[in-house]
């Protein structure tokens, strides 16, 4: 847990296969899960689903390392997720008003439980703090520029609240919905996390070229829902 901690501080991702420079191709793979069950887990564990949601993308990173012979002791990798910088009584506006939180991902954990408490003990007091937001045009540009050789993040995720109730479409039912989320610089591997009623729905995206084995990771994910309690229910 300490390494975690100051992983977490640290401003440097490990070196793995994971940060190549993206190519023109790209691979989808979708994985369902349960949120009823992620919720539950992350109740009895003093966290919250997003914290479930990353134990589970630690999982899936954790068996593609370790295929590729990659996983060493204290291996922990870095993400870069998603927040809202929208508050309670924020007026609603168009256009998004994202930043970014640096959330460590101890993929060298083999049991998920145990990584979900790992987790939840690093983003729990960064939920005080405001995300990081890039402000300026120059300093986005400058990102834009050095996303190719960045050392900050391994993989990205996304994870959204959806509508809670079943919508419908011209009178049918809308069975799922998932979110299609993006791979760029030298980040080959991104992950969507959309809610829907009570399903819990993963889309993961990588640079086909460099992550030909991408099923390897969503199977790995899968296996990790199942330990967690969010019971998945296949892939595509």
């Amino acid at each position: 847990m300490r390494q975690v901690r100051q992983l977490a501080r640290e401003g440097i991702a490990p070196r793995v296969s994971l940060n190549e420079p993206v190519g023109r191709h790209r691979r989808l793979v979708l994985v369902r899960g349960d949120l009823a069950g992620a919720r539950a887990t992350a109740h009895g564990h003093n966290a919250k689903v997003n914290d479930v949601v990353l134990a589970a993308i630690a999982g899936g990173a954790r068996r593609l390392l370790q295929s590729r012979g990659e996983l060493v002791p204290d291996l922990v990798l870095r993400v870069s997720v998603a927040a809202s910088l929208r508050g309670p009584g924020d007026e609603v506006t168009r256009g998004n008003r994202v930043g970014i939180r640096l959330v460590p991902l101890p993929v060298c954990e083999p049991n998920a439980i145990q990584r979900l408490a790992d987790i939840a003990a690093v983003t729990t007091p960064q939920r005080d703090k405001p995300p990081f937001q890039p402000g300026g045009r120059f300093l986005q540009r400058w990102m834009v520029r050095t996303m190719f050789r960045q050392r900050l993040v391994n993989l990205l995720l996304s994870n959204l609240p959806g509508p809670p109730a079943t919508l419908y479409f011209a009178g049918a039912t809308v069975l799922e919905l998932f979110q299609i989320g993006l791979v760029q610089g030298n980040i080959t591997l991104s992950v969507g996390v959309l809610s829907y009623a009570d399903q819990l729905n993963f889309d993961i995206v990588a640079d086909a070229d460099a992550i030909p084995d991408l099923v390897v990771f969503a199977e790995g994910l899968t296996a990790a829902l199942e330990e967690l309690g969010a019971v998945s229910h296949g892939l595509i």
